[in-house]
C-alpha cells in the first residue's frame, strides 16, 4: 500500500492487519492533517498525528494502530 491518504485505505490497512496476525503497526509519513484517535467497526484503534502547522513538512506523521479491545484506565 503506497498511501493512506484516500478513501477506504484505512479499513484496508486493518484488513491486512487481520491477515498478518499484527497486533500493532506503526506507519510514518503520512499525510494526515492535526492528531486524534478513531475505533473501527472492526475494533481496530487508529492513533495520528500529523502536521498541526504550515510549519511542518508533509512527510511528519505518524499512525499508530492496533488490534484488540480498548482497556479504560
Amino acid at each position: 500500500m503506497r498511501t493512506l491518504y484516500e478513501s477506504g485505505k484505512v479499513a484496508l490497512l486493518a484488513t491486512e492487519m487481520r491477515r498478518y496476525r499484527l497486533e500493532i503497526l506503526g506507519v510514518s509519513e503520512v499525510r494526515w492533517n492535526q492528531f486524534g484517535e478513531t475505533e473501527l467497526a472492526t475494533g481496530e484503534l487508529f492513533i495520528y498525528s500529523g502536521k498541526g502547522t504550515k510549519m511542518m513538512s508533509m512527510r511528519e506523521g505518524s499512525v499508530s494502530c492496533y488490534q484488540g479491545t480498548r482497556k479504560s484506565a
